[in-house]
């Protein structure tokens, strides 16, 4: 210890050494049968040591009150079931000590109520919020071979990527409703000004935003005209809402999401004929609105017909894939945290968000009913600027999972 430091100091300075160096992933007990403060007090060999700081004496029955301070801060935001069992074990004898105890024991009771999230799992946390389901972790190879048709170079080099807990997905991509909710109550200003498409041309255009895109939605299409910061600004809404850590997908965990273990290219197959049955993209009955005023793709249109032309479905409109996911491909792209890279040469393999790079662009995933087949592949990405809004931008949300 240190000279003049008192012993449950020092056991707190040490608890948080370990929790530093193994990076959270030991949290020390704290458990004291002392009946009285101790502290260390300088000395050495022919000095003459000082006098102690005053110790006051505990009564017979009665608690070190720092130590069950101490005890107590290291439990009381905890969701480990052993850990509450062995406060209330220590302390519930301990005259002084009753509150705590009783507090102790009905977080233990939450916690053990609390209903278990497996892996396909469905929840919501609120009326207004998203529907998620939990994810698996895993491990999956990222990015597409290059012998894959249709792919770009920005999607290699292929590597190994682990997802080392489960965490929750949107089942869908964030609804105009639910956006809604989040408007009406933050009064947020989602700007005036959107990339739409009109007479054949893509222009930024003035009084389009979320609330009138420029063509037809319900409350069940997913929103659109929304920026990075718009969705950054509803997850921390969201996540203030409901007490959880709602978040963007990181690049890593959107490309696991939408293989759900396949390494094709989509998560169904590799037929692009099948995608109408998946996805909202730029199909027959597209090509053919883009034709009638005199345009064209400039590339091969989806060969088939998914029910809807220019413009977004409803969620939930196609099949899921095998997490329970849907439109992960096509219907809007969607944001995810990532800074741009035009490789993935240096990225993380551990799940997480590359934040280093050309952070005034973030990451676009997914395609949208404006792209072509070979980008709504499950490997392919794309990235804009962080403040743009377009009509065929939005995004979905994911949780992190507190074990």
């Amino acid at each position: 210890g240190t000279p003049g430091e008192s012993a449950g100091d020092m056991l707190t300075r040490v608890k948080a050494d370990v929790e530093d160096v193994t990076g959270g992933k030991q949290h020390p007990w704290m458990n004291a049968s002392l009946r009285a403060p101790f502290y260390f007090v300088p000395g050495s060999a022919g000095a003459v040591v000082g006098p102690s700081p005053p110790v006051s004496m505990v009564e017979p029955g009665g608690c070190d009150t720092e130590l069950l301070k101490l005890s107590w801060d290291a439990v009381k935001d905890s969701r480990n079931d052993g850990e509450l069992e062995a406060f209330i074990a220590d302390h519930q004898s301990c005259r002084g000590a009753g509150v705590l105890v009783a507090r102790a024991r009905n977080l233990l009771e939450d916690l053990q109520q609390a209903p278990v999230l497996k892996a396909g799992s469905r929840f919501r946390d609120c009326d207004a919020c998203p529907e998620m389901v939990v994810v698996p972790a895993g491990s999956f190879l990222m990015g597409s071979p290059e012998s894959e048709m249709g792919r770009y170079d920005n999607e290699g080099p292929q590597h190994r990527v682990m997802i080392g807990e489960a965490f929750a997905v949107g089942v869908y991509e964030v609804t105009r409703d639910e956006y809604g909710t989040f408007v009406a109550e933050t009064g947020h200003a989602g700007g005036s000004r959107c990339y739409a498409f009109e007479s054949g041309v893509w222009k930024e255009r003035e009084g389009a935003d979320w609330r009138s895109p420029e063509y037809a939605q319900t409350g069940r299409d997913p929103v659109v005209c929304v920026s990075w910061e718009d969705a950054q600004a509803y997850v921390r809404w969201l996540s203030g809402k409901t007490g959880e850590e709602y978040r963007l997908l990181s690049e890593a965990e959107w490309e696991y999401a939408a293989r759900a273990e396949s390494r094709t290219r989509y998560f169904y197959g590799n037929d692009a004929e099948q995608l109408c049955m998946y996805g909202n993209s730029a199909d027959q009955a597209a090509d053919e609105a883009i034709k009638r005023i005199g345009k064209t793709y400039g590339g091969k249109e989806t060969p088939c017909r998914d029910g809807y032309g220019l413009g977004t479905a409803p969620a939930g409109s196609y099949r899921a894939n095998g997490f329970g996911l849907h439109d992960m491909h096509g219907n809007v792209w969607e944001w995810v945290r990532d800074c741009w890279n035009e490789s993935y040469a240096g990225a993380p393999n551990n799940g997480g968000a590359w934040e280093t790079g050309e952070c005034s662009r973030r990451v676009l995933r997914g395609g949208s009913w404006f792209s072509l087949s070979r980008d709504l592949r499950s490997a392919n990405r794309s990235g804009v600027q962080t403040g743009d809004r377009n009509c065929n931008i939005g995004f979905r949300v994911a949780r992190t999972l507190t074990p």
